[in-house]
């Protein structure tokens, strides 16, 4: 069955927003409200403590600021695109290419700036991203409006696109896994500040895989 992307959306979904598409407060958006605690709505007698453990995790990573620095992180970050390429390409028709697995890793991190996710990395939510978008393209359900806002990648074609787009859990949990086998976790970074465009292999470093 082939899907349309011609509905093409330049903002979040009709109607009312969902709790999860809600932006954090800004005094929410690092340590969390003093009203409902980290893990407060746990069940686990461990909840807190480890949703503590968490945030402190996210929060601790030291921004990328040097060149030298966002040359090295977008190598590892590329490796890892390079690799999720091969791998999809060779269990499916519909074939993917480095070119768009850049671009929806950039509005992933992109989009990390509207979130409230507590615990989850810009990394982690970019490479989530692209998981969903590779569910997509393998012919996985995925929700619409993703199908609509990353459709134009699958298309070769440039619209707006909605940043209220969120990643399902089985696309954290994998980006999870991405992130620690690629190491490329450790840091924040901002978007703009990655080699990621389409001309980035030809900066003059070169990705083994």
């Amino acid at each position: 069955m082939e899907i349309d992307f011609s509905n093409q959306i330049t903002s979040g979904r009709p109607g009312p927003k969902s709790s999860a598409q809600t932006p954090a407060k800004p005094e929410e958006k690092v340590k969390g409200s003093p009203k409902n605690p980290p893990g407060s709505a746990g069940t686990k007698p461990d909840a807190k403590e480890t949703a503590k453990k968490q945030l402190e995790k996210k929060d601790d990573k030291k921004l990328i600021t040097s060149q030298a620095d966002s040359i090295q992180y977008s190598k590892k970050i590329i490796k890892a695109l390079k690799n999720k390429v091969k791998e999809h390409n060779s269990k499916h028709g519909k074939k993917v290419r480095l070119g768009q697995l850049k671009k929806v890793y950039r509005r992933g991190a992109g989009a990390f700036s509207q979130s409230h996710r507590p615990g989850k990395s810009r990394g982690q939510w970019a490479m989530a991203r692209v998981n969903m978008f590779l569910r997509m393209m393998a012919g996985k359900k995925v929700k619409d409006a993703y199908r609509k806002a990353d459709g134009d990648i699958a298309r070769a074609d440039i619209i707006d696109f909605s940043t209220y787009l969120y990643p399902e859990e089985q696309d954290f949990i994998q980006a999870e896994a991405d992130v620690l086998e690629y190491d490329i976790d450790l840091y924040d970074f901002n978007p703009e500040e990655l080699y990621l465009d389409d001309e980035s292999e030809s900066l003059g470093f070169i990705v083994e895989i």
